[in-house]
């Protein structure tokens, strides 16, 4: 079995570089907690979000920084990561953070492990998705009233076929009666007095 190249002095500060760079200047929130969830390291993202430097929130857990339902939901996920060792991938959340901001985030959480294989901790990204969720929130919005648009305009076109078959059922025996109606106004089928034409003329108008 091929021994691992041990990295020189050089490379391994080289390597540090570029994490100390994508730790400071990455817009999600990166940290690395112990099995016992205590934050061991974490970036400024992270720490900007508390209104601390990372530094003050380095050793402590998220019982010192959140209300304590959502530390224990924070919490219930890092146990659940640390005893199975499956990556908890893309939890999508409504959270409101320390500083009062009220947005959507999504969480990925995957374990470390030591030299050994045991798991000796976890690291957790969190990325704030708002205007992600809102354009979604949205979007689902406008597709329920097309929905309904659509079920309107189906309700619409059941009423104009109602309306076009009854029209079409009334009017035989409509015809039929105004043409009797008429006859009898014409004394076609015997006289009638004033008052009855006045009355069959009245119906026949709204016939």
């Amino acid at each position: 079995m091929a021994k691992k190249k041990k990295l020189d002095h050089k490379e391994l500060e080289r390597r540090c570089n570029f994490l100390s760079d994508l730790m400071d200047h990455i817009p999600d929130v990166i940290y690395f907690k112990d099995n016992n969830g205590k934050l061991l390291m974490v970036n400024k993202a992270h720490a900007r979000g508390l209104g601390l430097h990372p530094s003050e929130v380095v050793g402590k857990t998220d019982f010192d920084f959140f209300s304590e339902e959502r530390a224990e939901a924070m919490s219930k996920d890092d146990a659940y990561v640390l005893k199975t060792g499956k990556p908890l991938m893309d939890k999508i959340e409504r959270a409101t953070r320390p500083d009062g901001v009220d947005n959507y985030v999504s969480t990925t959480k995957i374990p470390r492990y030591d030299d050994k294989g045991k798991i000796k901790g976890l690291i957790g990204i969190t990325r704030d998705i708002t205007s992600r969720r809102h354009i979604e929130i949205l979007q689902d919005e406008k597709k329920h009233i097309e929905e309904k648009l659509h079920a309107l305009e189906e309700l619409n076109n059941m009423k104009s076929e109602f309306i076009s078959v009854v029209s079409h059922e009334l009017r035989t025996p409509l015809a039929i009666i105004k043409e009797a109606v008429s006859l009898i106004y014409d004394n076609v089928v015997g006289p009638i007095n004033e008052r009855q034409k006045d009355l069959l003329l009245k119906a026949k108008k709204h016939i």
